[in-house]
């Protein structure tokens, strides 16, 4: 039923997109920013880093309308992505996240808000050129799933998930609660269902073996808690580092 829940949730997500695309583009900060002005998509990542503080990246797992379409792609061919690579994203979005600040700082005028910047109707999609960058857009994330593997776009090119682990590292260093997944090593029967299941490609067996499932790429889809067969992996609000400190001591 959660996956289900889930599943539903991006469809409708996705199906919104051709409203909501401004809100997450890369590019209107930055006109935005050169007209000393803070637009949706710049207020949309400042939420999601904050709130990543308590709820890690379950917005990618859950709401993301770009995860959705990856998902979709999976089911259509599944190519396994190396984990690993997750840190190209940041060869990215280091100089985009530096360069947007720089224009913030030097503006010699006051920062006004305009959430709807360059959204006279108040919805994304709203002239003929627009569709051609919505489209656009879709292929790569088609294309990169088809060619390079499952949710390769989320891995190595979305410049949201960085403001996500950015954050999650913050709140580990605050000593925040998050929601986060944890195991009973002693009850897993290693029947690797969790890796089969997980979307993101990480080798949740692993992990199960440490007590906790900690990793910058995990999405908190819970996809691995369902495909359990031993109900060993679980979900937590608290400090996942702290916990893992603990048991290490004991």
């Amino acid at each position: 039923m959660r996956q289900k829940i889930r599943k539903t949730l991006l469809l409708i997500s996705f199906l919104l997109f051709p409203l909501t695309f401004f809100l997450f583009s890369p590019f209107l900060p930055f006109q935005a920013a050169a007209e000393a002005i803070l637009a949706g998509a710049t207020i949309i990542y400042i939420g999601l880093f904050l709130l990543s503080f308590t709820l890690g990246r379950a917005f990618c797992g859950w709401i993301c309308p770009m995860s959705g379409l990856q998902d979709v792609c999976s089911s259509i061919r599944k190519k396994p992505t190396n984990p690993a690579k997750g840190w190209i994203k940041f060869l990215f979005w280091i100089p985009w996240i530096l360069g947007l600040t720089v224009m913030f700082v030097v503006a010699k005028q006051p920062i006004f808000l305009n959430f709807f910047y360059e959204m006279p109707l108040k919805i994304s999609i709203d002239e003929p050129w627009k569709f051609i960058i919505y489209y656009a857009v879709l292929v790569i994330i088609v294309g990169m799933a088809f060619i390079i593997g499952n949710r390769s776009f989320c891995r190595h090119l979305c410049w949201i998930a960085p403001f996500m682990i950015s954050g999650k590292k913050l709140g580990n260093l605050l000593h925040i609660p998050r929601l986060h997944l944890e195991t009973d090593k002693d009850s897993c029967v290693h029947c690797e269902l969790c890796n089969r299941a997980c979307p993101m490609n990480l080798d949740v067996h692993a992990m199960c073996q440490t007590g906790h499932i900690i990793h910058d790429e995990c999405i908190l889809c819970g996809a691995c808690v369902d495909a359990c067969s031993s109900s060993c992996i679980h979900y937590s609000f608290s400090n996942p580092h702290k916990k893992k400190k603990e048991k290490l001591r004991g």
